[in-house]
C-alpha cells in the first residue's frame, strides 16, 4: 500500500486545521468481494487530515476475503465498526451505513476507491463556509489504475446553488465516493434506489440519488481532486452495456417520480442520452460489433447531432496522436494519486497532449444554458414552460 506519502503530508497545510465544532462525519464503506482494494481504501480514510469522522463498513456478502480484512481493521480503530448483510447490492449496503450513521454528514466511499488526506477538510470547510449550507457537496475525481497510478483527471465542474438541469444533462460527480451528504435530505429523498439491482441494471444507483437531491436543493462543488476513482476491467463502472441500461432506467424512474425532472428541457435529456449512445459506440466498435457501433453511433447523431460530432473528433485526435506515438511506454507519465496536488489539472498517465479535458466552446454554453434554467427551475419562475411543466425542445 502506497498509503500516504510524504508529498500528500507536506500538502496538508491549512487543511489540518479544521474546526473542532465542526460535526462530525460518517464514512460509509460498502463493500463486496473488495478484498485486494479495501485495505489502501481504508488506509486513505484514517489518513485524513479531518479527525471527526467515524466509519461503517457494511460487508454485502462477500465471499472472499474482505470480512475479515475489515473485522482485523476495526479491531485497532475503535471509530469504525463493521456490519455484515447477505448480498443484496450496493444500493442496500449504502442505504445500510446511511440508517446506521450517527451524524448528519455522511461521507461514502467504495471499496476501491482512495481519498487524498485533505478531502474531508475540504468539503466540511466548505460546508461550513457557504452562505446556505447545501445538501450535497463533491468533490473532483481523477481516474486511477490499480496501482492508483493516476490515468486521467477530468477539468473540474464549478457549481454552487440549483444544478438539477446539468446533471440531467451531465454526471457531473461521476461517482459515488465524492459525495458529502446531509443524512436527512438524503433519507427523505429515499436513499439509494434499490430497484436498479433488481432489474438487472445496477450501477447508477448513486446519480440517481444525486439528482434526487438536485432537484430539491442546491448542491455545491469543490474544485479539487480529492478523490482517486479506480478503474479495472471487473468493475461495475466498467460494464458499459449494463451501466448505460441503468442510466437509461435511473432516467425513467425519475421522469415518474420526481414532477421537476418533467419541468427540464428536453434537449438536454436528449443530449445526456446521446452521450450514452456514443460511449456505447466506443465500447462495441472496441469489441469489434461494427453493427450495433454503428446503431449506437446513429442513434447519438440523430439526438445531439453537434455534440457527437465533436467527440468523434476528439476521439479521431486521440487515435492520431497514438500513432504518432504518445501514450507509448517512452512517453508514459505515471505518477500516484498521492503525490499529485489536489489542485493540480491536466494530469494524465497517457497522451497528455490530448486528454487534457478542455472543455469546448459548445460545451461551455450547454452549461451554461442548464444552469440558467436549474436556478430558474429552483425559484419557480420564469417561462411559461418552467411553470406549467412543458418541456423545452
Amino acid at each position: 500500500m502506497h498509503g500516504c506519502t510524504a508529498t500528500a503530508r507536506a500538502q496538508l497545510g491549512e487543511w489540518q486545521l479544521v474546526d473542532q465544532r465542526s460535526p462530525t462525519v460518517t464514512v460509509v464503506v460498502p463493500a463486496h468481494n473488495a478484498a485486494a482494494t479495501i485495505g489502501e481504501t481504508l488506509t486513505s480514510v484514517v489518513a485524513q487530515a479531518y479527525h471527526d469522522w467515524e466509519l461503517v463498513i457494511v460487508d454485502d456478502g462477500s465471499t472472499d476475503a474482505t470480512a475479515d480484512i475489515a473485522r482485523h481493521f476495526c479491531a485497532s480503530e475503535p471509530r469504525a465498526r463493521l456490519l455484515t448483510q447477505a448480498n443484496g447490492g450496493v444500493a442496500r449496503a449504502r442505504n445500510r451505513g446511511l440508517a446506521d450513521a450517527r451524524t448528519r454528514w455522511v461521507a461514502p466511499i467504495d471499496a476501491d476507491d482512495i481519498w487524498h488526506p485533505t478531502h474531508l477538510s475540504r468539503l466540511i470547510t466548505l460546508a461550513h463556509t457557504a452562505s446556505d449550507t447545501p445538501t450535497m457537496l463533491f468533490a473532483q475525481s481523477r481516474q486511477i489504475d490499480a496501482r492508483s497510478n493516476v490515468l486521467h483527471s477530468p477539468v473540474p465542474y464549478h457549481v454552487s446553488g440549483p444544478a438539477f438541469a446539468l446533471m440531467a444533462m451531465r454526471n457531473i460527480v461521476g461517482n459515488g465516493s465524492a459525495l458529502l451528504l446531509d443524512r436527512d435530505a438524503a433519507l427523505a429523498v429515499g436513499g439509494y434506489d434499490a430497484r436498479l439491482r433488481d432489474a438487472g441494471r445496477e450501477g447508477c444507483e448513486d446519480l440517481l440519488l444525486q439528482l434526487r437531491l438536485a432537484a430539491r436543493h442546491p448542491i455545491m462543488a469543490a474544485p479539487a481532486h480529492t478523490v482517486g476513482h479506480r478503474q479495472l476491467p471487473h468493475t461495475m463502472s466498467k460494464n458499459v452495456e449494463t451501466m448505460c441500461a441503468s442510466q437509461q432506467m435511473a432516467r425513467a424512474l425519475l421522469m415518474a417520480e420526481e414532477p421537476a425532472a418533467r419541468h427540464v428541457p428536453k434537449r438536454f435529456w436528449r443530449w445526456a442520452s446521446a452521450g450514452n449512445h456514443t460511449t456505447l459506440f466506443r465500447s462495441r466498435l472496441r469489441r469489434g460489433q461494427l453493427r450495433a457501433a454503428l446503431a449506437a453511433l446513429g442513434k447519438a447523431l440523430s439526438m445531439d447531432p453537434a455534440g457527437s460530432m465533436l467527440t468523434l473528433a476528439s476521439d479521431i485526435r486521440r487515435a492520431v496522436a497514438h500513432l504518432l506515438g504518445y501514450g507509448r511506454a517512452s512517453h508514459a507519465h505515471y505518477r500516484h494519486f498521492m503525490d499529485v496536488p489536489p489542485d493540480a489539472t491536466g494530469v494524465a498517465m497517457f497522451d497528455p497532449l490530448v486528454r487534457t479535458g478542455v472543455i469546448s466552446a459548445l460545451e461551455r454554453r450547454r452549461q451554461a444554458d442548464a444552469l440558467a434554467w436549474s436556478a430558474m427551475l429552483m425559484r419557480d419562475t420564469g417561462p411559461a414552460e418552467a411553470q406549467t411543466g412543458a418541456l423545452g425542445k
